[in-house]
């Protein structure tokens, strides 16, 4: 299945991501500085690639062919309503960032770990979900006609939704915090 196969090959780079916020969270936790600009960097990767490239087009192009073939709403809307939860988690670790960039104080360090790690706990399920439980039911019910020409659509929308330009940008720095924070691809 083309369409999921590009789906789960982002959650791949998501789970690089993920890796990334788990090590600087368990820094913070062990009372040690965090790089603004690496943090700036996890919101804006978030915010670009994971909510409004991923996301984006799972709810704007997958889920409403997915409808079209007769998948039941009850699973598509479970994971929209992850993806809500997840948006609402990044704006609070938005303002967290920004509150530790000014040295607040520490609680707002205890309150970034915090969060960070039930994003990442949250984000991880979220994932497994699709890939063990959603993936299975879509491989069941499109025909390998549908398959290719979503998946076309779905290749086309990611890079537009946040510019070429800016999501080899963001896959640039995502390989070079993974290699600086030691993270490896599997």
């Amino acid at each position: 299945m083309e369409s999921i196969d590009d789906l789960t090959n982002e959650h791949k780079e998501i789970a690089i991501f993920l890796a990334i916020v788990e090590e600087i969270a368990s820094r913070l936790a062990s009372m040690k500085e965090a790089n603004a600009e690496d943090l700036q960097w996890l919101f804006e990767f978030n915010r670009d690639f994971v909510l409004r490239a991923h996301h984006g087009k799972e709810e704007s192009i997958f889920f409403p062919v997915l409808r079209d073939i007769g998948i039941p709403e009850d699973p598509i809307n479970t994971l929209i309503g992850d993806h809500d939860l997840l948006r609402s988690a990044a704006k609070t670790i938005r303002g967290l960032i920004e509150d530790y960039n000014k040295g607040i104080d520490g609680a707002v360090t205890l309150d970034l770990v915090d969060t960070l790690r039930f994003y990442s706990t949250f984000m991880k399920d979220h994932i497994e979900t699709e890939e063990t439980i959603f993936y299975p039911i879509v491989d069941k019910c499109i025909s390998s006609d549908n398959d290719m020409k979503l998946a076309r659509r779905l290749r086309c929308s990611g890079a537009e939704r946040i510019g070429i330009g800016r999501d080899a940008e963001l896959h640039e720095i995502l390989d070079s915090l993974k290699l600086f924070y030691g993270i490896s691809d599997g």
